[in-house]
């Protein structure tokens, strides 16, 4: 039922655009059963009304004002107040100021708060707040805030702030995306917050799991799982310390900020344990081949069979890197560990703490602080 709603409302937009005709005069009230079953008849689009009441759907001129409609609000003029509506309010004016609620709303321009049990639709721009159960529709520019609980796209620019529960979409973003997929086609200021971001370039701040873009130089900062960029850092590291366990590094991201996957192996005792851990990094440029990195790692261990082993090593990595070439360079530096282990030692235990500078014991786990060193071969791809 909802959907011939919605059909019937839009043929009688089209209808009422084609007329091209204003309101020329300003009423108190007036009140349709159905259009144009109602107190101004036929000429209640030739009237602007302060207060507007559609048993069903009705069409006036303009509001000034307030307007209700259990169904369908159609404006043929400017809306400046509050419009409420169960299904759709169409408003075919230059302009849009105050609330519009509905469940479907189409306006060539909007300024003001727009409502929707289902739908807001802006033929032109808007300016103001958007909230939608499913999503705004905006086909020039936004400025302000849209809120819905599954899309927002706007074809153009939006000033302000995107929030859905799936997916946003501009051209150019200045401002917030906050959404599962947030996508700018072109230009990014400010942050993108969500499973999925895209945008080429910009400056700001991207959050979630998978991070795409193209260029660096416009200083977007990734912070996810996969980051992947055009012209981006993507770097292997063969690297050991003073554990004496070897290990492999992949690096991905930018220089600024890159994700870190690490992979070591260890014989301690005759007994081959293995490492895994994840973290992020950051590059500081003194001269073109002299550099220095700091690194954030947190390290899960596992023995030869893979079983799980309750222990965990926190560790920065403040280190010196000389590029040798392009694609190859050497580094090397302090670590600064925190490991976590079981108060119950084992043989089997994958490494010994070399010594601890502080050492903190609680009912079941002891905490120890050392520092220590690590060196390694970065290949760059």
């Amino acid at each position: 039922m909802n959907k011939i709603y919605f059909l019937l409302a839009t043929m009688l937009f089209f209808l009422i655009v084609a007329k091209k005709s204003e309101a020329q005069t300003e009423k108190k009230a007036q009140l349709t059963f159905f259009y144009p079953i109602g107190s101004s008849g036929l000429s209640s689009t030739d009237h602007n009304y302060k207060f507007s009441f559609n048993t069903i759907y009705g069409m006036t001129g303009g509001v000034n004002g307030f307007e209700l409609g259990s169904v369908g609000n159609i404006v043929k003029g400017n809306v400046n107040g509050f419009q409420l509506a169960g299904v759709f309010n169409i408003v075919a004016a230059k302009s849009t100021t105050g609330i519009i609620q509905a469940t479907a709303d189409t306006s060539q321009t909007m300024n003001g708060v727009q409502l929707a049990g289902v739908s807001n639709m802006v033929k032109g721009n808007q300016k103001g707040w958007q909230i939608a159960g499913v999503c705004n529709t905006t086909t020039e520019n936004s400025s302000g805030v849209v809120v819905s609980g599954l899309s927002n796209i706007t074809r153009k620019d939006v000033n302000g702030a995107m929030v859905s529960g799936v997916f946003n979409s501009a051209r150019t973003l200045k401002g917030l995306q906050l959404s599962t997929i947030n996508i700018a086609t072109k230009r990014v200021k400010g942050a993108q917050i969500g499973v999925v971001n895209i945008t080429p370039r910009g400056k700001g701040f991207q959050l979630g799991v998978v991070n795409i873009g193209q260029a660096v130089s416009d200083s977007i900062i990734p912070l996810g799982v996969i980051n992947i960029f055009r012209d981006g850092y993507y770097a292997f590291e063969l690297s050991t310390d003073e554990r004496l366990f070897s290990q492999i590094s992949y690096k991905m991201g930018v220089e600024k900020l890159y994700t870190i996957f690490q992979f070591g192996v260890n014989f301690r005792n005759s007994t081959q344990f293995y490492s895994a851990g994840a973290g992020l990094g950051t590059i500081f440029n003194i001269t073109s081949k002299h550099k220095i990195n700091l690194e954030l790692i947190t390290t899960q261990f596992f023995e030869h069979d893979f079983k799980y082993i309750p222990d965990f090593l926190n560790q920065a990595n403040l280190d010196y890197q000389y590029d040798l070439t392009k694609h190859i360079a050497l580094k090397i530096g302090p670590t600064f560990n925190c490991y976590i282990e079981k108060n119950s030692k084992k043989t089997t235990d994958p490494f010994r703490i070399p010594y601890s500078i502080i050492e903190g014991k609680g009912r079941y786990h002891t905490t120890s602080l050392w520092i220590g060193a690590n060196a390694g071969v970065v290949i760059k791809l």
